[in-house]
C-alpha cells in the first residue's frame, strides 16, 4: 500500500501517530499508577457507553437497494396509494409503472448505470418520487437541485458531480446549462421507444455499495461539497426509521423537506418503503401555517418530521391522527417538547449529520414533562457514537468532547474530494475490522443516564432556521462580489427562530460600494438561506490584540443592532 498517495491510508497514519505521541505525553505527565486508572476508567467508559449503544442488527433488508424497499409494495400492493398531492393521487401501481418507463430510457438513451450520477431539478409533485425511483431502478445515484437555486450553482454542481443528464420538466429546462442534456418527464417525445428498450432488472446493476443518492452541503472552503449516499446506508436509515416509529401501510407521512435536502429522504423512502402514504402540497401551502395545519388535519397526517420553527406556529389539539414527530435539524426548548408531547403522540429528537446519513442519533422523549431541552439520544441501530477529546482518547462520562459517528450509515465520502474525504473520514481505532468514523465537528458530553447531550460547534459552521451554513462560504462570495476587500459573516439571535444571517464587509480603497447590490450579487451566486439578512459596511474589521478577526465583538455588534434591512453600520471606533 503506497501511504503517500493513498489518502486512507495517510489518515490513519497520521491518527495512530497522534494517539501514540498523546499516550506517551500522559505517561510521562503521572505516575504509572495514574496511568493505569486512566486506563481503566476509558474501559469503563467503552463499556458504558458504546458497547451497550445498539450495535448491530441482523434485519434481512442489508442485502437490499433502496428502490426494492418500494418494489415489494409495487408488487404486494399496486391498488394502494403511494402519494397524494394538491388533490390527485398516484397508486404503488402506477409508481412502479412510471418509475420502469424512465429507468429504461435512461439506460438505453443515455447510458445510465451503477455510479452515474442523474441530475433532479424538479418542483414538488407526483413525478419527483417517479424519478428518482425510475433513477435508483436504472442503477444510477440521484442528485437533487434546488429549483430556487441561482443558475450558477446548479451548473456548479452539475459540473462538480459529472451529472450525466438532468431530469426536469419543460418550464424548469432554462435553468440549465444548455450543454446538459436533459429529459423533461411533461414532454411526451422525450421517451419515444422507452418500452421497447431492455428490462431494467439487469445483471449489471448496482450493488449495496454503489451510489443512491448525492447531496451537496455547505462547504467551509467556499465550494460546496458532494456527499455520497450508498444504497447500504439508505436502506440502513429507512429500516431504522420503519422500526423507530413502527410504519405501516395505513400511515401517511407529509412531505414537508425541501426535496434538495437529505430529510426529504426519510418523507418519501421511510414512507414509500412501508407501504405508507406520501402527503403532499405545494411549496405555498407548506409555508402557510393556516393552510399546512389544515392539510394536516384533513389528510389525516399520522407521522411528521417538522423543523422546531414550524412546530412553534401549529396547534397540536387538532391533530388528533398525528401519533409521532421527528424532531431536529436545531436545539429547540423543553416547553415545545411538553406542548406536542402526550401519551398517544411520540416526541423524537433525531441528530445526524448528512454524512450520516439524514438521522443515526436518537432520543424518544418521555411523557412526562421535561425542565430542560432534551439530549440528542443515543446511536441507531448499526451505529456507534465515540466522544473523544483531541488526542482522540474517550473522555469520561460528564466531560465534552468532539463526536465522532461510526457505523453502516457512513457516506463514502464527498465527491471527487479524497482529501477532506481523508480529513473527515478516519479509521476508526475502536474497531477490529478496518471500519472509518466520522469527524462530526459537533462538541457533546454523555450523561450518567447514557444519552449524549449536544453542546455546540469546533468550528463555523452553524445553522439558520435549521439548514447548514459554513460562514467561510458565505465569506468566500462575499469576497467575490465587486469592490469588497475582506469580510465577515456571523450570525444574530443564533438557536432562536429569529436567527439571521449578518455581514460586515470593507470596501477595496477608493472603491464605493452598494450594500443593496452586494445581496442582489449574492442572490446570484447563493442559496437564499446563505445570503446575508443584513450587510454592514466598516471603514476596517475590529481586530483582537493579537491582531486576529475580533468575532466576538462582531457578533455583539450584529445582537445589539435592530435593523433589518441592508444599512452601513457607522464606522466610528474600528
Amino acid at each position: 500500500m503506497d501511504v503517500a498517495t493513498d489518502p486512507v491510508s495517510h489518515g490513519y497514519v497520521t491518527l495512530r501517530v497522534r494517539m501514540s505521541h498523546a499516550k506517551i505525553k500522559k505517561l510521562a505527565a503521572t505516575s504509572r499508577t495514574t496511568f493505569h486508572m486512566f486506563e481503566s476508567e476509558q474501559a469503563v467508559q467503552v463499556s458504558d457507553n458504546i458497547i451497550e449503544q445498539p450495535a448491530r442488527s441482523n434485519f434481512s433488508e442489508r442485502h437490499l437497494l433502496l428502490h426494492q424497499l418500494v418494489e415489494r409494495w409495487v408488487e404486494s400492493d399496486p391498488s394502494s396509494v403511494a402519494m397524494w398531492f394538491d388533490g390527485d393521487e398516484l397508486t404503488y401501481g402506477a409508481l412502479g409503472a412510471a418509475a420502469d418507463q424512465v429507468a429504461r430510457h435512461l439506460r438505453a438513451a443515455f447510458g445510465v448505470g451503477p455510479d452515474i450520477v442523474v441530475g433532479l431539478l424538479l418542483d414538488r409533485g407526483l413525478h419527483l418520487p417517479v424519478a428518482q425511483l425510475g433513477v435508483l431502478k436504472a442503477g444510477g445515484a440521484w442528485l437533487p437541485l434546488d429549483t430556487l437555486y441561482p443558475k450558477e450553482r446548479i451548473a456548479r454542481q452539475l459540473a462538480d458531480a459529472g451529472a450525466r443528464l438532468v431530469i426536469t420538466t419543460t418550464d424548469l429546462a432554462d435553468l440549465l446549462p444548455r450543454s446538459v442534456p436533459r429529459l423533461c418527464l411533461d414532454d411526451p417525445s422525450s421517451m419515444v421507444g422507452s418500452f421497447s428498450t431492455p428490462d431494467v432488472s439487469s445483471s449489471d446493476g448496482p450493488n449495496p455499495d454503489h451510489l443512491a443518492y448525492v447531496i451537496y452541503t455547505s462547504g467551509s472552503t467556499g465550494t460546496p461539497k458532494g456527499v455520497m449516499i450508498s444504497h447500504r446506508a439508505a436502506v440502513n436509515f429507512i429500516h431504522n426509521a420503519v422500526e423507530l416509529f413502527r410504519l405501516r401501510p395505513a400511515d401517511h407521512i407529509v412531505q414537508f423537506t425541501n426535496p434538495a435536502f437529505d430529510v426529504s429522504v426519510f418523507d418519501f423512502f421511510a414512507a414509500l418503503g412501508s407501504g405508507a402514504t406520501v402527503v403532499g402540497a405545494p411549496r405555498e401551502v407548506l409555508l402557510d401555517v393556516d393552510a399546512l395545519q389544515e392539510l394536516m388535519i384533513e389528510q389525516r397526517v399520522t407521522v411528521a418530521d417538522l423543523p422546531p420553527a414550524v412546530l412553534r406556529l401549529l396547534d397540536p389539539a387538532p391533530l388528533t391522527d398525528l401519533r409521532a414527530l421527528f424532531v431536529g435539524l436545531e436545539a429547540f426548548p423543553a416547553a415545545l417538547v411538553n406542548r406536542w408531547r402526550t401519551p398517544e403522540r411520540e416526541f423524537h429528537n433525531g441528530y445526524g449529520p448528512t454524512e450520516a446519513t439524514v438521522t443515526c442519533v436518537d432520543y424518544l422523549c418521555p411523557p412526562e414533562p421535561l425542565d430542560s431541552p432534551p439530549p440528542i439520544g443515543r446511536a441507531m441501530t448499526n451505529h456507534r457514537c465515540y466522544v473523544l477529546d483531541e488526542d482522540f482518547d474517550l473522555v469520561p462520562v460528564g466531560a465534552p468532547g468532539e463526536l465522532f459517528l461510526a457505523g453502516t450509515g457512513l457516506a463514502r465520502g464527498y465527491l471527487g474530494r479524497p482529501d477532506l474525504t481523508a480529513e473527515r473520514f478516519l479509521p476508526d481505532p475502536f474497531s477490529a475490522t478496518g471500519e472509518r468514523m466520522y469527524r462530526t465537528g459537533d462538541m457533546v458530553r454523555w450523561r450518567a443516564d447514557g444519552q449524549l447531550e449536544f453542546l455546540g460547534r469546533t468550528d463555523r459552521q452553524v445553522k439558520i432556521r435549521g439548514l447548514r451554513v459554513e460562514l467561510a462560504e458565505v465569506e468566500h462570495a462575499l469576497d467575490d462580489c465587486c469592490g469588497v476587500s475582506q469580510s465577515v459573516a456571523v450570525v444574530r439571535d443564533q438557536g432562536s427562530p429569529q436567527a439571521q444571517l449578518i455581514a460586515y464587509v470593507v470596501a477595496a480603497p477608493g472603491v464605493s460600494i452598494d450594500t443593496e447590490e452586494i445581496r442582489v450579487e449574492l442572490m446570484e451566486r447563493l442559496p437564499l438561506h446563505m445570503v446575508p439578512a443584513v450587510v454592514f459596511e466598516l471603514d476596517r474589521l475590529p481586530l483582537t490584540a493579537g491582531g486576529k478577526i475580533d468575532h466576538a465583538r462582531l457578533k455583539s455588534m450584529a445582537t445589539s443592532t435592530s435593523g433589518h434591512g441592508v444599512a452601513a453600520e457607522p464606522k466610528a471606533g474600528f
